[in-house]
C-alpha cells in the first residue's frame, strides 16, 4: 500500500474534517471515495488532445538526428562575428 501527501489549505481541511465527522467516515475514506470516482470517469472519457500526434519512426541514432537537425538549422551554428542570443 502507498501513502499520498497532499497540501491543503486550512480552510479546506477543517471543512473536509467537518464534512467526514457529520457523515461517520474518516477524511481518508473520503478522498479514496474522490479519487476512484474521478478516475471510473476517466475510463468512459474519450481521449482528447495529449499533445501527441503521431509516431516518429528513424532507424538513425539520437546523435545522428541531433546532427542533422544542427547542419539543417543555420541559427543553431555560431556565425563568426555574431554572438548567440539566449
Amino acid at each position: 500500500m502507498r501513502k499520498l501527501i497532499v497540501e491543503i489549505s486550512d480552510t479546506l481541511h477543517d471543512s473536509l474534517k467537518k464534512t467526514a465527522a457529520m457523515n461517520s467516515v474518516t477524511i481518508k475514506e473520503i478522498v479514496i471515495t474522490l479519487i476512484d470516482n474521478f478516475l471510473e470517469k476517466q475510463k468512459s472519457r474519450p481521449i482528447t488532445n495529449t499533445g501527441f500526434c503521431g509516431k516518429w519512426k528513424d532507424e538513425r541514432s539520437a546523435k545522428q538526428i541531433i546532427n542533422d537537425i544542427k547542419t539543417h538549422r543555420k541559427w543553431m551554428i555560431e556565425q563568426p562575428g555574431k554572438t548567440k542570443k539566449m
